[in-house]
């Protein structure tokens, strides 16, 4: 990440006091590419270099938000092939569709609370496209009642 994406999360972590993160979709999963948490009260633990589930998380629904609805489909027509021999079952194409409308009318922004983590909630939008060499997504996740406030 360049310093001045750097110094924003930390910023956002001072200003939030809670964990921010900065993520990138990367095949059919998000990876965890930078993180900034604190040491004090209830935090969410996330490191550099974890994957999680594309379909639940609020980070992976901001991800798939710009995406045209052809590949989403594309997408998870390899999801449920992966599915068929073990891997992690997809929503349905339609619920995926749903949330991803959701996100995209509320201008990129994605909600999720207990998604991936139970008790924890997460913000999460896009970044503009100059930032990274890849779409890159940011989170704030926490409690769920700090997260709403």
């Amino acid at each position: 990440l360049d310093d001045r994406l750097r110094d924003a999360v930390e910023r956002l972590h001072q200003a939030t006091g809670e964990t921010v993160s900065v993520s990138a979709i990367s095949d059919l999963e998000i990876e965890v590419i930078h993180v900034s948490s604190g040491e004090v009260g209830v935090q969410l633990v996330v490191q550099p270099g974890r994957r999680m589930p594309l379909w639940q998380s609020a980070v992976g629904i901001a991800c798939l938000a710009p995406l045209p609805d052809s590949t989403l489909r594309s997408m998870h027509r390899r999801a449920q092939r992966r599915a068929a021999l073990g891997g992690p079952t997809p929503p349905s194409i339609a619920e995926v569709l749903r949330r991803v409308r959701e996100v995209r009318d509320a201008g990129g922004i994605a909600f999720a609370d207990g998604a991936v983590v139970p008790g924890v909630a997460a913000l999460a939008f896009g970044l503009p496209a100059d930032v990274g060499l890849r779409p890159l997504v940011l989170s704030v996740g926490g409690p769920p009642d700090r997260a709403l406030a």
